[in-house]
């Protein structure tokens, strides 16, 4: 190492020291970690695996409501309900 790297180096760390900062070792916390850990023994635990009970049951079309479905323009299928016979003579002239 040259002389003038040197003292560059030994002005760096006197300017250092002047701001406070104390060698070049690692930080150090000024906070502990708590210790999270438990005794095994004391937590009760169960090998049975519930099943899931937010599960909504599943919904399934028994067919009394819907008649038919129709085909308008642009290809949209619209169902037509048996109490609305009306709405499939409006999809067959075509009307919304």
């Amino acid at each position: 190492m040259n002389r003038r790297l040197a003292k560059a180096r030994a002005e760096h760390e006197q300017y250092l020291y002047r701001l406070g900062v104390r060698g070049t070792g690692g930080k150090r916390s000024i906070h502990s970690i708590p210790n999270y850990r438990q005794n095994s023994s004391q937590v009760i635990s169960s090998n049975a695996v519930p099943e899931n009970g937010t599960a909504r049951s599943a919904v399934k079309y028994t067919g009394n409501e819907i008649a038919g479905i129709v085909t308008t323009h642009k290809s949209n299928l619209m169902p037509i309900r048996r109490d609305n016979p009306q709405a499939a003579v409006d999809a067959a002239s075509m009307r919304r």
